[in-house]
């Protein structure tokens, strides 16, 4: 029995109501730590548009399928980001769909969740702030030292300098924060409901509410996580009163993002952190963000981006899930961009703390962020320990403080790099952050990058493309002589390209790459100075090797079925035969044929069942891409095998013996009819 191929036609239709899309009110964010798999808002979508697109194109652009920009989050220029409200009958899959098919946007994603990062401290009776200085702890346990004792020797903070805390707003009543929040002077003195200095939000003395829409950035959370965070960046200090943040002046401005649960969206974050940049802040403290493994928000890169072209500096935290963000970034701490410090978090041994995100190349330096001492809003006992990484980062953020004050001229490069270069190296932290170092305040104020090797570089992106090989990488340094990126067929350093860049080039293409199937290459970049050189990570690109092309697919029996294909590969060492009895998935490897193979047989499958099959060349781990897929419906009829006979010489099986009495039968009545 022969059975034709079944062709398989996925017919993809995009159904657009015109009209009479039904929209509904959105019900206010209730997301619980239960609800910790959530990773975005229904009903809603930012679309960053491509430059220059006319306001009604993008009318006519939301129209069409029913939707309403919610609110204009971004606009610099040309360039624009709005949050938009899809229909009822919409889905926010359906809506991205939509969106990337118009050739008016740039780019759509859902507005993603984000959440606080802190963790449940395990010793609830250390009370002493050891993160500062390890004099401060009378246990005599702690065995690193952030020296920030010394800084204060020479500075105590800049109260004109204003950090903004996106988090969960701020107590504005606590008595060590009180007199450290920012005011907004343009705004006037006493609430009168209007907008006095313009810029959209009424009333916003000390901040703004992007939860509820105010002009009242309180902090409802249960941990009164943005209490702790702006405690830790600028307590008072030296007042007699609770604790001291590591820049005793400050002015913090309160950006309520978060709500009482800890959880927000990057449409408020994208907005607040815009609001940061033009109200003056010159640093942004974001003890937030994503999943490990999360896409990253094409909106939110373009809001950090905003900063860095004002000369912001941004300090966020790495993540609390044990991450290598190398791997599975986290955002917004993944973003590729030169003005932010992702912070992982340290116990008061030095080590990473057990719950930490780290990155040899994602994460930039560690800071205490263990049993972390700080403010907490009054209805909650005003002082509280807790840990995370969302700690860690706001002792980065006050340490920035004290660096800007005693010297508020530098920018948010040189900044960066007197914290990060500054670290104190440990072995402790091989591995788990860009320089392998522990936070040192005390020696940034006076750290002359000048007098050392650049900071390292890491490279960000490799992309094979048809003829040649893109790399983009991150220029930490301000002081590098210039780059070397180099090219080796083996990791053992096996160098057969070398190219001299200049200084500040952040990006190469490799044009002269032979780009052969199934081979394998590793970059690298060095910078340099007169004093030295740092190497950047290593990645590795493999040119996959040319996919099989399967021709022909055959039941003739429920148990036997048969595939064909080109053998289009020079160089592969075999191939492998993939199999599911579903079209959307699960595939497993059923066989590994020889190389220069054309033809297998699947004696393994079940009578009238649908089958789907793929093939992959390979040559040691390097795979190429899926060939096509093909299908087949195997019949009712099977094979029948011959009988194994049974054991021991001569004997013979039941079928044998019911054969031999047929043929028995047949002599006796042919003997029969010769005698009649």
């Amino acid at each position: 029995m022969k059975v034709h191929i079944v062709a398989i036609a996925v017919v993809v239709m995009a159904i657009i109501f015109l009209s009479g899309c039904k929209e509904e009110e959105m019900v206010a964010l209730q997301v619980s730590v239960a609800d910790s798999n959530v990773s975005y808002k229904s009903g809603e979508v930012i679309v960053v548009y491509k430059r220059e697109v006319r306001k009604s194109a993008i009318d006519t652009l939301h129209r069409q399928c029913g939707a309403s920009v919610k609110k204009e989050l971004f606009k610099n220029g040309s360039k624009r980001i709005d949050l938009v409200k899809l229909p009822a009958s919409m889905s926010v899959e359906e809506a991205i769909k939509y969106y990337q098919q118009r050739p008016e946007v740039e780019s759509v994603e859902p507005n993603r969740i984000r959440r606080k990062y802190k963790t449940i401290p395990n010793d609830a009776n250390i009370s002493s702030q050891w993160h500062l200085d390890r004099t401060f702890d009378s246990s005599g346990a702690t065995l690193i030292d952030m020296n920030a004792t010394s800084a204060w020797d020479t500075t105590q903070g800049y109260s004109a300098m204003i950090v903004a805390v996106i988090d969960t707003g701020i107590d504005s009543a606590h008595p060590d924060l009180r007199t450290q929040l920012w005011h907004n002077s343009k705004e006037g003195v006493i609430a009168d409901g209007v907008d006095n200095d313009g810029n959209g939000y009424i009333d916003d003395a000390i901040g703004y509410d992007f939860v509820n829409h105010d002009n009242d950035p309180n902090d409802d959370d249960v941990d009164g996580h943005g209490t702790h965070v702006a405690g830790l960046i600028a307590a008072e200090g030296n007042n007699s009163t609770g604790m001291s943040g590591v820049a005793w002046r400050a002015s913090i401005m309160a950006l309520k993002i978060l709500d009482s649960e800890g959880y927000g969206d990057t449409a408020n974050e994208i907005e607040a952190i815009r609001y940061a940049v033009d109200n003056g802040a010159k640093i942004i403290n974001m003890s937030i963000g994503g999943e490990c493994a999360d896409e990253a928000s094409n909106g939110e890169y373009e809001a950090i981006a905003y900063a860095r072209d004002n000369g912001v500096l941004v300090v966020v935290a790495s993540g609390n899930d044990t991450c290598n963000t190398d791997v599975t970034p986290t955002y917004p701490a993944g973003h590729p961009l030169d003005n932010i410090i992702a912070v992982g978090a340290t116990n008061r041994f030095g080590e990473a703390a057990w719950f930490s995100n780290y990155g040899a190349s994602s994460v930039h330096l560690s800071a205490p962020g263990e049993d972390i001492f700080s403010t907490v809003p009054l209805a909650k006992g005003s002082y509280a320990l807790m840990s995370g990484t969302s700690m860690a980062t706001p002792i980065v953020t006050g340490s920035a403080l004290l660096v800007l004050g005693y010297d508020s001229n530098v920018s948010y490069k040189q900044l960066r790099e007197k914290l990060v270069g500054s670290a104190i190296q440990s072995s402790k932290l091989e591995g788990k952050n860009l320089v392998e170092g522990n936070l040192d305040v005390g020696s940034a104020l006076f750290w002359n990058a000048a007098m050392h090797r650049p900071i390292k570089p890491a490279l960000t992106s490799v992309i094979k493309s048809n003829n040649f090989i893109s790399l983009s990488w991150m220029d930490y340094s301000t002081v590098e002589s210039g780059y070397r990126l180099k090219r080796a067929t083996t990791l053992e350093n096996n160098v057969t390209q070398t190219w001299d860049l200049s200084v500040d080039t952040v990006s190469f293409t490799d044009t002269q790459v032979p780009l052969s199937e199934g081979d394998s290459y590793f970059y690298w970049v060095e910078a340099y100075n007169s004093v030295g050189v740092t190497q950047s990570n290593v990645v590795a690109i493999n040119i996959p090797l040319s996919a099989p092309v399967i021709l022909s697919i055959s039941a003739s029996y429920g148990n036997r079925v048969q595939l064909d294909w080109n053998d289009t590969s020079n160089v592969e060492e075999g191939y492998i035969i993939y199999r599911s009895s579903s079209f959307w998935g699960g595939f497993s490897e059923i066989a590994r044929m020889q190389s220069d193979s054309t033809t297998f047989t699947d004696t393994t499958t079940t009578a009238e069942t649908t089958y789907y099959y793929m093939i992959k060349a390979y040559k040691s781990t390097n795979l190429s891409a899926e060939s096509n897929l093909v299908q087949v419906l195997t019949p009712k009829e099977i094979v029948q095998e011959a009988s194994a006979s049974s054991s021991g010489g001569g004997a013979f099986g039941f079928g044998d013996l019911l054969v031999l009495g047929l043929l028995l039968l047949g002599l006796r009545g042919a003997n029969r009819r010769e005698a009649g």
